[in-house]
């Protein structure tokens, strides 16, 4: 029962703290393979020939940086390397509407994210042991994108944790003459793989120390030992980021594709 509520919490809390898909100043970007009839409002802002620039953009993908976005307008950089000298200190607009519709947003290919964890089932070496218990914990990892136009796409996340365990006794495993519950403190290494935009699993590798008291008292034969664990694992900050710092009131976009 306590684990179902604890389980249900942790999805709460990553609804709670769900992202939002803002495009920002200062974001990176790409133009999506743009048609010529998607360039008609095109320019540089130094008022240049156009004509030249466009034939290296339409139907490609470049990548860019939104400068700002102001009076119905986005003001870009290509930080492709488009030869010629084209792009070299150039910045270029086009209307808002015009930017939606072929623009999506590079997200950040590493984001460090803090989080909180449950490992409910844990193979104990030592006696291959396996059992379960509530452990709860917090983490830091870096979540590592494969594509950088995928928000959630397929992921890795090195992380590190620790937090508290309860630990189950009996006469199979200490030397108490009855069953009961200890804490002990929990440290965890492993791999996170993302399946939802808050919400991974993944497999840890960690340790379980209770303290000096209850170990004498209790013999616990698992203290300190390692286990590898099935672990759920909860973001709790935004992890929408691509490497803008400021947001855009009035330019938003739904999708990296």
């Amino acid at each position: 029962m306590k684990t179902n509520f604890l389980l249900v919490f942790l999805l709460w809390a990553g609804l709670a703290f769900g992202q939002e898909n803002n495009i920002k100043k200062k974001g990176n970007y790409y133009l999506n393979y743009p048609a010529s009839d998607q360039l008609t409002n095109f320019k540089a802002t130094d008022n240049t020939d156009k004509t030249a620039f466009k034939n290296t953009i339409i139907g490609k993908k470049r990548n860019v940086k939104v400068k700002k976005v102001e009076a119905g307008q986005v003001t870009f950089e290509f930080t492709d390397k488009l030869g010629e000298g084209l792009d070299e200190g150039k910045t270029y607009t086009l209307p808002v509407e015009e930017f939606k519709n072929i623009a999506g947003p590079n997200y950040n290919r590493v984001e460090w994210r803090f989080g909180v964890y449950t490992i409910p089932f844990k193979l104990r070496f030592g006696g291959f042991s396996f059992d379960a218990n509530v452990n709860l914990g917090t983490s830091i990892g870096a979540k590592i994108r494969m594509k950088r136009e995928i928000e959630n796409g397929f992921a890795l996340e090195p992380i590190f944790g620790f937090g508290i365990a309860s630990i189950k006794l009996d006469t199979s495993n200490s030397g108490t003459s009855s069953g009961t519950n200890v804490s002990a403190f929990t440290i965890n290494t492993g791999v996170l793989i993302h399946i939802t935009k808050a919400i991974n699993i993944g497999l840890t590798y960690g340790f379980d120390n209770m303290s000096k008291n209850d170990q004498e008292l209790y013999n616990w034969k698992y203290n300190g030992k390692g286990w590898l664990g099935l672990g759920i694992n909860v973001t709790l900050n935004n992890e929408s980021n691509n490497t803008g710092a400021e947001r855009s009131e009035d330019l938003r976009i739904t999708s990296g594709n």
